[in-house]
């Protein structure tokens, strides 16, 4: 043990001395020697030159350029990555960082001992509550590792065994898509599942931390959520899940373009399964879940009984879990206790319907006011509640538009009476054009013309 942590410093201070010159690393000076001199010229220690190639890597990455189209040399990229993650493992390998949150390290991690990324993870956990310039250099970290899920020192090491058995085939700087699809495995440890749980609900913070949600989305993004990305306070920081939650209402809406339309879709479907994932909702019904809701296991449908029944009296919790509950209109599987009870009723009257636009819910809907087709108890009970919860929904969050208008009448169990009164009302205008003539006087063409 005593060998052991020897090795540890004498490591640490090799690694300590070479920041101060980025030569003393033979491998990254022959690997980066070029790069440097072309893009990072003007900087002078080790720690510098890693920011300076990091940086290119990351705007060139966010900016959709091809790897062959990148500025920074495959030969650089491979050995910054080794540098990258060595500076994951001890915040005292980058300057920069261990400066910007030195009095935070005192306030919040004081009894946490350097190395294997625990203080990196400890200024994480209290992202709240840390200072302006650590926090900036916290979501400055946190988006070179969401682009490159391979310098991430605590998933990668957390999740050693897992990613052997659920990922070998898939790249490390993919790491985090493929783990949070395993991530409810009975066989996945503990530790690994914590830290995957963590960094999803870092991604769900900003749309920036989502590499995949950030290139489908990217004209979308520009069309409808600008005012929110051009707002210079959030620039540097998290902007609390805010450009997600403005997708998701053009997702109800049926706005978004095609190749963001399924991101948008499996992020609202991994939300109905955990409600820390929906920052803006975590946020708006913290009373809700702390108190009445704080030993339910299923915090969503505890939000929804609570809403139908009236016992929401926050304005702000009300109107979240009303969205809630028009993107489960939008996509049944975004409501997993509707889309279990009615899963049998879906495979056999509505097979063959795309998800999303609300197509599974209409059929669903058919089929309960049908003679002839014949719900499962439990499907065609829980319908007939959800039908009560919508038409509240809809009194909470009105409809903004006419496309709205239209979309919550095709939804609606009472469309076929909309429908009804709509044709009748063009009926008597028809009618009443037949008998009554013309509203207006004739007049002749040369009284026209004057």
């Amino acid at each position: 043990m005593k060998e052991e942590q020897t090795c540890r410093v004498t490591l640490e201070h090799f690694q300590l001395i070479s920041l101060k010159d980025y030569r003393f690393s033979f491998n990254f000076k022959e690997a980066c020697k070029k790069d440097v001199l072309t893009y990072c010229k003007h900087v002078k220690t080790k720690a510098e030159v890693v920011s300076c190639l990091s940086q290119l890597v990351l705007e060139d990455v966010t900016s959709d350029k091809e790897p062959s189209q990148s500025r920074v040399s495959e030969n650089c990229r491979r050995q910054l990555r080794v540098e990258l993650f060595q500076r994951e493992e001890n915040i005292r390998l980058d300057p920069d960082l261990d400066t910007a949150c030195h009095k935070d390290q005192q306030n919040f991690c004081s009894n946490v001992s350097p190395g294997e990324g625990r203080v990196l993870e400890c200024l994480k956990n209290h992202r709240g509550q840390l200072s302006r310039g650590c926090h900036v250099a916290i979501f400055r970290r946190e988006k070179l590792e969401m682009q490159d899920n391979a310098m991430d020192y605590t998933l990668i090491t957390a999740c050693k065994s897992a990613l052997h058995k659920f990922c070998a085939d898939r790249p490390r700087s993919q790491a985090l898509t493929c783990l949070a699809e395993y991530r409810l495995e009975p066989s996945l440890d503990d530790r690994c599942r914590s830290v995957v749980q963590r960094r999803l609900v870092e991604q769900n913070s900003d749309y920036r931390l989502n590499p995949r949600l950030q290139k489908s989305c990217r004209l979308d993004i520009a069309k409808f959520c600008s005012n929110i990305v051009l707002d210079k306070d959030s620039k540097d920081t998290e902007l609390e899940g805010k450009v997600i939650q403005c997708l998701k209402v053009q997702f109800v809406r049926r706005q978004l373009t095609k190749s963001c339309e399924p991101v948008v879709m499996g992020i609202i479907r991994e939300v109905a399964r955990d409600y820390q994932l929906d920052p803006v909702l975590a946020r708006a019904c913290s009373s809700e879940i702390q108190n009445p809701c704080k030993d339910e296991h299923d915090m969503e449908e505890c939000l929804k009984a609570r809403f139908q029944n009236r016992d929401i009296k926050n304005p702000e919790c009300k109107k979240e879990v009303a969205r809630l509950i028009h993107e489960g209109k939008a996509d049944v599987q975004a409501d997993p206790i509707l889309h279990k009870a009615c899963l049998t009723d879906i495979k056999h009257y509505c097979h063959g319907l795309s998800a999303g636009h609300g197509n599974i819910l209409s059929c669903l809907l058919t089929g309960l006011e049908s003679d002839t087709v014949v719900l499962t108890d439990e499907c065609r009970t829980l319908l007939s509640k959800r039908v009560e919860m919508f038409e509240y929904a809809a009194q909470v969050a009105p409809v903004e538009s006419i496309r709205d208008v239209v979309q919550q009448i095709a939804n609606s169990p009472s469309r076929n009476y909309f429908l009804v009164v709509a044709m009748g009302a063009l009926g008597v205008i028809f009618l009443g054009g037949l008998f009554c003539g013309r509203v207006t006087k004739r007049v002749p063409i040369s009284m026209k013309n004057r």
